[in-house]
């Protein structure tokens, strides 16, 4: 009875929490168009307040000017205070995530899309209703997962550890990602494979990837092994890529939170381009 009760004290926290992220993140949307507006009107009213003493007490401008200022800080301390709730809301979702994230492999729990959406959001920067991986995707319908009721429940808990590691590392609490992180990237060979992958963010085949390695030594043959290696039990736990149909494939939510915690970000960013950058960096690991 206590586990059930947990269990459903999760779900219906995930779906009060998700539902007031959106709220607020609707409000702050509102507000922050309106800044838009104060931060254009502030260099004026600034240099009207030093004009105050110009205007005596009782006359028309110095009221006038007074009237604006008074706007501006009620519009200051109305943002702040949705801001801090909004906030607030994010490390809770967090927190929630962190602590007591689940999914249902049977499908008769469910999460609602609002908790799906946000998750998604703070993880990823995308708010997308539903959730990915190899073997499973998590929708707002349920989860669909592989047959074998096994296998099923084993995909399920890896998922559940992974989402609530992902979480923990956006609160900056200690993590395992980085020591997953670390095993992947030293892992040469699938690598590669997996960088191309993390990096375009689209369903390819092994053609199309080993074109974009541009390496005689990556053919078509060599890139579908490394992929299939990659989604081995024995080798990584955490699935980075998820085979989308035959001979297509994407990386997984866990392979793109773990690139853009990790991955060579700043490289990808330099005036040379994103495929010059990535061209460097997987040559560095093989």
């Amino acid at each position: 009875m206590k586990v059930e009760k947990m269990t459903e004290d999760f779900f219906m926290k995930a779906e009060e929490i998700g539902r007031k992220y959106w709220n607020l993140n609707e409000k702050m949307k509102d507000f922050r168009n309106e800044m838009v507006r104060v931060k254009e009107i502030r260099d004026t009213i600034r240099k009207l307040e030093a004009n105050l003493q110009k205007f005596g007490e009782g006359s028309i401008m110095r009221s006038r000017i007074q009237e604006q200022i008074e706007m501006l800080k009620e519009q200051n301390i109305k943002i702040g205070r949705i801001d801090e709730e909004f906030e607030a809301t994010k490390r809770e979702l967090l927190e929630l995530t962190a602590a007591s994230f689940e999914i249902d492999p049977k499908g008769e729990r469910k999460l609602d899309k609002s908790y799906i959406q946000a998750i998604n959001h703070l993880l990823l920067g995308d708010p997308k209703d539903k959730m990915e991986f190899h073997e499973c995707i998590i929708t707002p319908e349920g989860v669909d997962v592989i047959d074998d009721e096994i296998r099923a429940i084993m995909v399920c808990a890896n998922i559940c550890d992974f989402i609530r590691e992902a979480a923990k590392k956006r609160l900056g609490k200690e993590a395992k990602l980085r020591e997953l992180w670390d095993r992947i990237s030293s892992s040469k060979k699938m690598f590669k494979v997996f960088s191309v992958l993390a990096e375009k963010g689209n369903v390819m085949k092994a053609k199309e990837i080993s074109t974009l390695i541009g390496d005689p030594a990556w053919n078509t043959r060599k890139v579908k092994n490394d992929l299939n290696n990659l989604l081995l039990d024995h080798l990584f736990t955490h699935k980075l890529i998820m085979r989308v149909e035959r001979g297509k494939y994407k990386v997984s939510d866990i392979g793109r939170f773990l690139w853009q915690e990790f991955g060579p970000t700043k490289q990808r960013e330099t005036s040379a381009g994103p495929q010059i950058a990535l061209n460097k960096w997987t040559k560095c690991t093989s």
